[in-house]
């Protein structure tokens, strides 16, 4: 019977460990988990409980080396390097081999995937090219945020990892098959310039892109003279037949509401804040150019 090291970081993590019935629990010898300053709530206070409450050792992440047979890891972002006799086991919110690489849930959501899913998967040299040792899916419909979108892979999370601790339980040994490298889509790594908005995008896109990068994450941002502006919320409308389109300029105003100009398609923002959290206003102006 297999140990597992369990290095967790998120909401992910967190609903993972809380799907593991409680007399499968003592197979898992720690939990090491990891702090993430990008997002609004990275769950490790919440994760270090469940823990305490479980009665499985918790620590911080540190250089020591996980203590495991098996390390799983979920949300993982550092590189893990196992001891002779330890298999590496990472959990990916992908079907690979599409979107290897980084946050590839949100970039299933801006490009408008039917179906999102997650990959346990052994760890190899190259990021997310081992061995695929089993996969769970699920359909989503659109508009979908991505608090929701989060909730929908942690609930798959927790059917790998409980799959994962049932098999050690029961002394089966994980086998992989690999992965089709013809087959093969990446995803780039994010950071705070890919939450502006692109008004030369279309509208059903940006529309999506605002839903993807909302809460936990810092949300789709753009400028209004000079001003940094959130947008939490937006609309796709009928478009209009416009001679001199220029995607970023506010056509007319719906209930006082902005409607901006996408390449194609049009854009009713419903609800804008600034960032210190107070609600933006847009007053009588209408002439105004969003960047």
């Amino acid at each position: 019977m297999k140990t597992i090291s369990l290095l967790g970081l998120g909401a992910k993590a967190l609903t993972a460990l809380r799907g593991v019935p409680v007399h499968l629990r003592g197979m898992i010898v720690e939990v090491i988990l990891a702090r993430d300053g990008n997002v609004l709530d990275d769950y490790a206070d919440e994760i270090r409980t469940f823990c305490t409450e479980s009665g499985i050792p918790c620590v911080e992440r540190t250089d020591r080396k996980p203590q495991g047979d098996i390390i799983v890891a979920i949300g993982w972002r550092w590189m893990v390097s196992p001891l002779p006799g330890q298999q590496l086991v990472v959990f990916h919110d992908s079907l690979l081999p599409m979107y290897r690489g980084f946050n590839p849930l949100v970039t299933a959501l801006i490009n408008g995937d039917k179906s999102v899913g997650v990959t346990a998967l052994f760890g190899a040299a190259e990021f997310d090219e081992g061995s695929i040792i089993a996969q769970r899916s699920a359909a989503i419909v659109y508009p979908m945020k991505v608090g929701r979108a989060i909730s929908i892979v942690s609930a798959l999370y927790s059917e790998l990892l409980v799959w994962v601790v049932e098999e050690c339980a029961a002394g089966r040994a994980l086998v992989g098959r690999p992965q089709n490298d013809a087959e093969a889509t990446y995803s780039l790594w994010r950071d705070h310039e890919d939450y502006s908005i692109d008004w030369n995008q279309p509208a059903s896109r940006i529309k999506r892109m605002i839903d993807a990068v909302g809460y936990p994450y810092q949300g789709a941002r753009t400028t209004i003279q000079g001003t940094t502006v959130i947008v939490d919320e937006a609309e796709e409308i009928v478009d209009r037949e416009i001679a001199n389109r220029t995607p970023g300029k506010v056509f007319f105003k719906r209930e006082g509401r902005p409607v901006v100009v996408c390449n194609p398609g049009l854009l009713l923002l419903t609800s804008l804040r600034t960032e210190k959290g107070d609600v933006f206003h847009f007053g009588n102006r209408l002439r105004i150019r969003l960047k």
